[in-house]
Parts: C-alpha cells; sequence; structure tokens
C-alpha cells in the first residue's frame, strides 16, 4: 500500500488549469503520471462537492444539499473507511471537512489543530478562514506529513476560489492566484516526496467558476475540472485505467479505497481510474 495525497483546489476551473497549473502537467509531461478531464456534479457549491469527492455519492444522497446543510455526514467516506481499517489520515483544509467528518459544531479554539482525534479525520489543521492563504495550508500540511507519517492526506488551498469568488475567474487576480499557487506546489511536491517517494499525489478540484464569480449552478466552467495521478518518478508513476474520455467526481473516492486496499462499497458506484 502507498500513501495517498488528495489535492483539492477549490474553485479552480480546467481551462484555467490547463494555462495555468504547470506543475502537474509538466509532471504528466515526463512520464511521472496521468491526466484526465473531470466533471463536477450538481450542485457545484463546495460542501457537497466535499462530500461526493469523500463518499463518492451524489448529493443529496449523501447526506449534504447545500453549504449551509451542516451536519456530520453518516455516509461511508474515505475517511471513516481508513479510520476504522486501522490508517492514518490528516487534512490541512477549511474547517467545513472538519464539520463533515469530525463533528459539528467547529470549535475554533478546540478543533483547529486536532491531533489524534476521534473522527474521520485524525490529525489536522482545519482553517476557519476561506481566505487563509495557501502558503500556510501547505506549510501545516507538510508539517503533518512529516509528524503523523498519515496513510492518506488531504490538503485544500482555498485561494483560486475566494479570488474567483470576489473578483471572477477572466481577471488578473484570479490569474496569478493560481500561478503563484502553482510555484508553491512545485516545493511542496518536492518536499512529499522527500520524505516518502512512494506517495501518490492525486490533484483536482471542487467546482469550476463564473467569469463574473460565483457558482452553484449548472454550466460547463463551473463542472469542468481535471484529475491528475501523479508520482516521484517514472517508475513511481500510478497508470491511469483506460478507456476512460472523462471522468466524474463519483470515481475519487473508489479509486482511493482501491489503491489503499480498502474494501469500496456498494454504493459507490464510480470507476477506479488507477
Amino acid at each position: 500500500m502507498r500513501p495517498i495525497v488528495l489535492l483539492v483546489i477549490d474553485g479552480l476551473r480546467r481551462d484555467s488549469a490547463q494555462r495555468f497549473l504547470t506543475t502537474p502537467f509538466r509532471l504528466v509531461a515526463e512520464g511521472r503520471g496521468g491526466y484526465l478531464p473531470m466533471t463536477s456534479l450538481m450542485p457545484t457549491k463546495s460542501r457537497p462537492s466535499y462530500n461526493t469527492i469523500s463518499t463518492g455519492v451524489p448529493s443529496p444522497q449523501n447526506g449534504i444539499a447545500a453549504n449551509d446543510d451542516v451536519r456530520m455526514v453518516t455516509t461511508p467516506s474515505i475517511w471513516t473507511i481508513a479510520r476504522s481499517h486501522g490508517l492514518t489520515t490528516a487534512a490541512s483544509a477549511y474547517s467545513w471537512w472538519s464539520e463533515l467528518y469530525n463533528g459539528v459544531p467547529f470549535r475554533k479554539e478546540e478543533d483547529a489543530f486536532t491531533v489524534d482525534g476521534t473522527g474521520g479525520i485524525q490529525h489536522g489543521f482545519f482553517s476557519p478562514r476561506d481566505s487563509e492563504p495557501d502558503a500556510v495550508v501547505l506549510a501545516y500540511a507538510l508539517w503533518l506529513w512529516q509528524r503523523h507519517h498519515p496513510d492518506l492526506m488531504l490538503i485544500h488551498p482555498c485561494s483560486v476560489d475566494y479570488t474567483g469568488d470576489c473578483w471572477g475567474a477572466e481577471t488578473l487576480a484570479y490569474d496569478e492566484t493560481i500561478k503563484v499557487l502553482n510555484l508553491l506546489l512545485e516545493s511542496l511536491f518536492t518536499a512529499l516526496w522527500r520524505e516518502r517517494p512512494e506517495a501518490i499525489i492525486l490533484v483536482t478540484s471542487d467546482h469550476g467558476m463564473a467569469a463574473a464569480g460565483g457558482h452553484g449552478w449548472d454550466a460547463p466552467e463551473l463542472r469542468q475540472v481535471f484529475f491528475f495521478a501523479l508520482g516521484s518518478h517514472p517508475g513511481q508513476s500510478p497508470e491511469l485505467r483506460a478507456p476512460v474520455e472523462e471522468a466524474t467526481a463519483l470515481d475519487i473516492a473508489p479509486t482511493i479505497l482501491h489503491l489503499l486496499d480498502l474494501p469500496i462499497p456498494p454504493q459507490m458506484t464510480g470507476r477506479q481510474l488507477v
């Protein structure tokens, strides 16, 4: 079993990733992974999308129908399944992930830094601010990786989504935020693989972003995202299963459970991409 890093870049649409997220595309070109176009599910809101990614079940059947649907999920997720089989989980992410898989309400003083918790995400840095700088989120992710050696870790930077919501996707601000994150990912991937070169890094987005800002409805620029599966060098490169012309967010959870040699529950009807 190889450790898995799930990097969910909030609010990054596919066409912008193709233009500015050059780090993972370069790794694919070097034979160190694969890329697939991916479609997110409705609604293109963050909290339901996080849960679709984690449970492999669409909204609202997965228990979350909207951003203001604040509850702990009872549907089996990659986090709870991993924990039930004795694996270590961790996250550096927005606080909604803690609410979904560790408990509600989110208590900043007690839950922002979680160590050996009893929820689905055992160790974590959970920021209550969606404006948390990506550099901070990635720095905590590396600290968690080095300290706790998780088998499954989430990294969830939100600056792209925050910028898109404020100014729109077809703006210099949105483009420059992606460029900065791309530079941060170069050093992050190097550091993660230096510690554990066998790790597989999966990169995706929860939803896209409208030209004038916002998301939540059905439009190509909101549903067209991406999926990367990356390894430290060609010999460690995960191979994408063919033929898959376009993946969906339902495919992420069963893919992760397969890579971790964990059972896939019947309600996860998506495909194993790797």
